[in-house]
């Protein structure tokens, strides 16, 4: 299929998405978008990427990862077809440099350390996903080692995973030119704080998944501390998803950071009737 789309489309090709049925290696997606040079925005939601760390104890065994190019056959037959089809195509470039000038997104499901070597002149926002649990130190350098050849010009960033990450340390210190951030509530947020400051952020954006206990007040508790020490000085709107809270709440924290000039969106709790 990969070959296809680069055969058939990747002359014109603007928008590419794989969702989570469509798992391809790191492999054939780079194959892929060899061939691609107009894509503005593509999403990878299943990659099989190598972890290039090590996992945390006893991961590797329960995520064994599949060997590049492997197929996924059932029958002897059907393997020997996938062999053969496999001997006889061909890829419209054997070019493996990755140049991509109007890229503008990328998401990437446990997102690989190769994006630092791709070329992505026009790249502003990226949403990563890690599916297997790693340790937070590892975490840290991929993201780091893969975004900081691009760092200057990304302003949008998405941490889209359960898996705990420290983002108030992670976001000044490797995307300082951030005006809008993501990312999943975890325990993390709430002892921690900015200890750079973050100076061109606007918006934040921190949902709630449904299986975390959590008051929107803590976060907000943590929010309103770093506007306090100065480490938020652009900040423009704080929207929570995922809350519910009491219209009298929800107007007090209103207030609160009208102090600040910020507008702060989180949903109320319907009445039941």
């Amino acid at each position: 299929m990969a070959q296809t789309l680069a055969t058939l489309f990747g002359d014109r090709l603007r928008y590419l998405c794989l969702g989570n049925q469509m798992s391809i290696t790191i492999q054939l997606a780079e194959k892929l978008l060899a061939c691609m040079r107009h894509l503005e925005l593509c999403r990878f939601q299943s990659l099989q990427a190598a972890f290039p760390f090590p996992l945390d104890p006893g991961e590797r065994e329960r995520h064994p990862t599949q060997a590049p190019g492997d197929s996924t056959c059932n029958t002897k037959e059907e393997e020997a077809e996938y062999r053969t089809a496999k001997r006889s195509s061909a890829w419209p470039t054997k070019n493996a440099k990755i140049r991509l000038p109007l890229l503008r997104t990328l998401e990437c499901a446990d997102f690989p350390l190769h994006v630092r070597d791709w070329d992505l002149p026009a790249l502003t926002e990226v949403i990563v996903d890690f599916g297997a649990p790693h340790a937070l130190n590892s975490i840290f350098r991929v993201l780091q080692e893969a975004l900081e050849p691009h760092a200057e010009r990304i302003t949008h960033f998405t941490y889209d995973s359960i898996i705990l990450f420290d983002i108030w340390n992670f976001a000044p210190r490797v995307l300082p030119h951030l005006q809008h951030l993501k990312f999943q509530l975890n325990r993390l947020l709430n002892l921690t704080q900015l200890t750079q400051k973050l100076s061109q952020l606007t918006h934040i954006t921190i949902n709630r998944p449904a299986f975390v206990r959590s008051t929107p007040e803590t976060v907000l508790d943590n929010i309103a501390t770093n506007l306090q020490l100065g480490m938020l000085p652009a900040l423009r709107m704080v929207t929570l998803t995922g809350f519910v809270i009491e219209k009298e709440t929800a107007t007090s924290e209103q207030e609160r950071f009208s102090a600040w000039n910020v507008i702060l969106q989180i949903p109320l709790q319907r009445d039941v009737l």
